[in-house]
């Protein structure tokens, strides 16, 4: 059976959350706004629709609208809570999913769920309140880029001035975007909360740091290991992922899913602290994948790491 447009419309309206699809361009415009959302703003639909959406307006703070452009721009999923206003004036929260309505890196509309957060905040902080939401990736459950981020910049600068290593790891799900295309976004996301959850095992330490980075792709960083343990910690890493045996019928090695792992490893705040690290991390993993992806490959911090530059 077909869904008409007029049936997936009537479906929609039904629900109690607020949706809207949002097309992505140099004005984010609303095409679509259910029922639910026009309440919760206060503007009838007519008025949402066709106009540019309110979630990149000027009334909405400059840190949310930064998150939520990052998100589309990387064709990401997004989660933020934030103070809004509806058209009367009156102050609600704001609590609003992104996720990419498309596959692919350059997604053409953007799913937004809204929903109003003002119960579930009720009687506690509201720092607290925005922290708990903005520290889980609405995809996998794992800590959300952001936060990821901000606890790795801190790591650096305090690994920095103590002159310890840190190890960061990026993890890359080969030929994903095959995957997606065989069996839909729904398979594509399910897989990725499958290896999150896979991954997640392998940092359980309080210090340790995992996150779902963008589509196909997971960043952690860890403390208190040499370069040849970090290698050797990114190909437990890339055991479990085979463990998994996730079917591929599309996959450039092999029958299952595999990944590619690039680690960066040394002292930060030296050589520019946590971005040198990503490029360092980053440089790997483009061995690895030159190399035909499923390995692991590792590239030290200038001066911090032995000579030789990249190694297995």
């Amino acid at each position: 059976m077909t869904l008409s447009q007029e049936m997936l419309e009537g479906l929609l309206d039904g629900l109690p959350d607020g949706v809207s699809l949002i097309e992505v361009g140099p004005v984010h415009r609303v095409v679509y706004a259910n029922r639910a959302y026009a309440r919760i703003t206060g503007l009838d639909r007519t008025t949402l629709t066709g106009s540019a959406s309110r979630l990149f307006g000027e009334a909405i703070e400059s840190t949310v609208r930064a998150q939520l452009e990052a998100a589309i721009v990387a064709s990401r999923e997004c989660r933020v809570l934030f103070r809004d206003r509806r058209a009367d004036g009156t102050e609600f929260w704001h609590d609003v999913q992104l996720r990419p309505a498309e596959p692919g890196p350059l997604a053409g509309h953007i799913l937004a769920v809204h929903r109003e957060a003002g119960a579930r905040v009720a009687g506690r902080a509201d720092a607290a309140a925005v922290e708990v939401v903005q520290r889980v990736d609405v995809l996998t459950g794992l800590a959300t880029r952001l936060w990821c981020e901000q606890m790795l910049a801190r790591d650096c600068s305090a690994a920095g001035r103590e002159g310890r290593a840190l190890t960061l790891f990026v993890v890359h799900i080969d030929a994903l975007d095959r995957y997606a295309e065989t069996f839909g976004r729904q398979g594509a996301d399910a897989c990725e909360r499958r290896i999150g959850r896979a991954l997640a095992a392998a940092f359980r330490r309080a210090s340790d740091c995992l996150t779902h980075w963008e589509s196909g792709r997971f960043l952690a960083f860890a403390s208190a290991m040499t370069l040849e343990q970090a290698s050797a910690h990114g190909a437990t890493l890339l055991a479990r992922m085979r463990e998994l045996r996730i079917h591929h019928p599309r996959s450039t090695t092999g029958r299952y899913l595999t990944a590619s792992v690039g680690v960066g490893w040394g002292v930060p705040g030296r050589q520019g602290g946590e971005q040198a690290l990503i490029a360092a991390a980053l440089s790997a993993l483009e061995i690895a994948q030159g190399e035909g992806g499923d390995r692991v490959r590792s590239v030290p911090l200038p001066s911090d790491g032995p000579e030789g530059g990249a190694s297995a």
